[in-house]
């Protein structure tokens, strides 16, 4: 299966921003992010082609993350390592 040709810049984003990959906290808090800027379908495609885990786990986990609290610090830090790969630019375009 490919990344479909309007989610590239998604993931080129993601993998620039996370070229070794997330750890568990970077994941929720990444879905938290990008949100509000894609639809529930997109953002567990993207997801499972970043992280390779199914898509209707992501799915069940892009419906628990808003209720979700996180650690300041990490959300400041990975929410500069995005913006860092143009993810202010990217909000505009999606």
């Amino acid at each position: 299966m490919r990344i479909p040709e309007f989610l590239k810049t998604t993931y080129s984003m993601l993998f620039e921003a996370f070229p070794n990959g997330v750890c568990e906290e970077e994941y929720w808090i990444i879905l938290y992010l990008m949100y509000d800027y894609m639809s529930d379908e997109n953002l567990a495609l993207i997801m499972s082609f970043f992280i390779n885990k199914p898509l209707g786990i992501i799915e069940n986990d892009i419906y628990r993350v808003c209720q979700m609290k996180f650690d300041s610090n990490l959300l400041e830090k990975v929410k500069n390592r995005l913006d860092k790969c143009g993810f202010e630019e990217w909000k505009k375009e999606e």
